[in-house]
């Protein structure tokens, strides 16, 4: 009697146990994206549950939600509650180089980094304010949480040699997309629950297409001024490949900061 009571206790810690390991203990906002999905693909493929976020994930651990919208955090912590979930780690992947105010923004998109998402709405909307939500969501839980953000290498151009300059000459809507990056690293700063690891590539391509290729060679060719000098307002680009796995080396990382491609290539070796 007392083995088969052993046996059925057994059998029930390991259902238990094995519900548990099957719960995200990851969510990535922009899951379905360019970035998103290879960041999804690299931690399932090590093991990690991942509750995918985004307006068109679906299938398991999936939540279709607009993280744009202002009741996204509402909905996002009653997903949560209802599935008797509590996650501590989160990616922001949610980002595009052109937005809604450049024509062909499509074709650009594709051009710069392989990703052929049509893009409807702002720097701000797609930038600022689903960081702030996922601000607002992690505070109201109040638990200590770590926030992988996708930030971009020129958002540091004023702290580079000569990169003022270059931004005041820049295009407008190049201003408007560092300015909604800049925004989001500063709300992550506003809540005492998050340790953020914030990730600043340039150009990301994918190293198997052709167009995104030829974009990577001319930006290396331009950012080394023929192999002789490094200009200090140009980052090399990185590939997305390289990219998710310094997302997954930042999920780990207790004490946050800012990573260029350089402190990236150091992290993941």
């Amino acid at each position: 009697m007392r083995s088969s009571l052993a046996a059925i206790l057994c059998c029930i810690c390991i259902l238990v146990a094995s519900s548990a390991a099957l719960a995200p203990t990851v969510a990535v906002l922009g899951a379905t994206g360019y970035v998103g999905s290879s960041v999804v693909s690299l931690l399932e493929s090590r093991g990690v549950s991942v509750l995918k976020l985004s307006r068109s994930s679906k299938g398991p651990n999936s939540l279709a939600i607009d993280f744009t919208k202002p009741d996204a955090p509402d909905i996002f912590q009653n997903y949560l509650a209802s599935n008797n979930l509590t996650i501590t780690k989160y990616v922001h992947c949610v980002g595009c180089l052109f937005d809604t105010s450049v024509p062909f923004n499509s074709e650009l998109n594709k051009l710069a980094s392989g990703s052929s998402t049509t893009v409807s709405s702002t720097y701000d909307e797609i930038t600022f304010q689903t960081t702030s939500n996922l601000v607002n969501a992690i505070s109201s839980q109040k638990l200590p949480s770590k926030v992988v953000f996708i930030s971009a290498a020129e958002v540091g151009w004023p702290s580079v040699k000569f990169g003022p300059q270059i931004e005041s000459l820049s295009p407008s809507f190049l201003k408007r997309y560092l300015l909604a990056k800049r925004k989001a690293e500063e709300a992550l700063k506003t809540s005492p629950y998050i340790t953020a690891t914030i990730l600043r590539p340039s150009i990301i391509y994918t190293e198997d297409a052709l167009d995104s290729k030829l974009t990577v060679d001319f930006f290396n060719a331009f950012s080394r001024t023929s192999g002789i000098v490094k200009l200090p307002f140009v980052d090399e680009p990185v590939s997305v490949g390289v990219l998710a796995e310094a997302v997954a080396e930042g999920l780990e990382n207790e004490e946050g900061g800012i990573w260029r491609k350089e402190d990236m290539i150091k992290r993941i070796k």
